[in-house]
């Protein structure tokens, strides 16, 4: 893995297309952006806005056909080579609401959206959520701790963040939550089943998102997403793990045995991309992110490189919705 760590780092920094060999000794390219934006001066045929989280792989699964705009960068961005000029969204919501405006003004300056939440609103079936790959959230702890290689279980994990268990393994524990609205923290709740107002007053807040530095003590726990775990490990993320490892819950490791996201992981939830309903029959739009042939779907093992658990029914709509 340290191979690939290093290769994956010398793309980053040269925004290169390289190969890089996986587990099974597959062949892989991965053209591995340089910035969050495409290059200054040039523009993608199918240009969207997306959550931070999904910007690398979708970009490194569209190779040139499809790119993204992610969060990161000048407070405007240009997506087309005359005018499209559009303030940069940051989150899911305000990408989908991005791509409703365009829409609504009928400017066609940009096609998608990727994010990681479903629809919030179904009052119309104006956007559809076509879901691409599978993330997931898990709790992540010291790898010199004695809670490492315990026995979690969602309830032990619920009583543990709403303070009604405050001893694992014979320590303390001390839960940590990263900041509010970020997706670590709303995936970890969803999981947990327990709302803001249920957080128990033991519980550290606002650490830093999938950063294994906050974890200082040894009673220390902190939810970690999955692929960005994996990404950080491949080299397509900044490596801030320190000495976090990821936990199995309810006996499931989040990864398996040759570096992936698990499947069986039972807390997961798809990610997507986001389209006009209206366009999905446009051949750019169908090949590009409908079906398992389409580009989206064409290469699991970069979907896997980056951290994401490859869907057998990626490139099907999975929800219609206003936003």
């Amino acid at each position: 893995m340290n191979f690939l760590r290093n290769v994956g780092r010398a793309a980053k920094a040269a925004g290169a297309a390289v190969a890089v060999a996986l587990g099974l000794g597959l062949a892989l390219t991965v053209a591995v952006p340089a910035q969050a934006d495409p290059p200054a001066g040039t523009y993608p045929p199918l240009a969207g806005v997306c959550v931070d989280k999904v910007t690398p792989v979708l970009d490194a699964l569209g190779q040139g056909i499809f790119a993204c705009y992610g969060p990161s960068g000048s407070p405007v961005i240009k997506t087309r080579p005359v005018n499209c000029q559009i303030a940069r969204p940051n989150g899911s919501t305000a990408v989908i609401d991005a791509l409703r405006a365009d829409i609504d003004a009928g400017t066609r300056c940009l096609d998608f959206a990727g994010v990681t939440r479903g629809p919030l609103d179904v009052s119309t079936r104006d956007l559809s959520w076509i879901q691409f790959a599978a993330d997931g959230v898990t709790a992540a702890v010291r790898n010199d701790s004695p809670l490492s290689g315990q026995p979690f279980t969602l309830t032990m994990l619920r009583q543990i963040y709403t303070c009604q268990l405050g001893q694992v393994a014979g320590i303390p524990v001390n839960p940590l939550l990263p900041q509010p609205g970020s997706a670590s923290r709303s995936g970890w709740l969803s999981m947990l089943g327990i709302s803001e107002a249920q957080i128990g007053a033991c519980v550290g807040t606002a650490v830093s998102e999938n950063n294994g530095a906050v974890l200082t003590a040894a009673g220390h726990i902190v939810p970690f997403s999955i692929s960005s775990y994996i990404a950080q490990r491949n080299g397509v993320e900044a490596d801030t793990r320190g000495r976090a490892v990821l936990v199995p819950v309810d006996g499931v490791a989040p990864v398996t045995g040759r570096g992936t996201f698990n499947p069986a992981f039972p807390h997961r939830y798809p990610v997507y991309v986001v389209v006009e309903t209206a366009r999905l029959g446009n051949t750019d739009i169908n090949s590009a992110f409908v079906g398992t042939g389409s580009q989206l779907c064409g290469n699991p093992a970069v979907t896997e490189f980056f951290g994401f658990g490859v869907l057998s029914n990626c490139g099907t709509v999975a929800a219609v919705g206003e936003r």
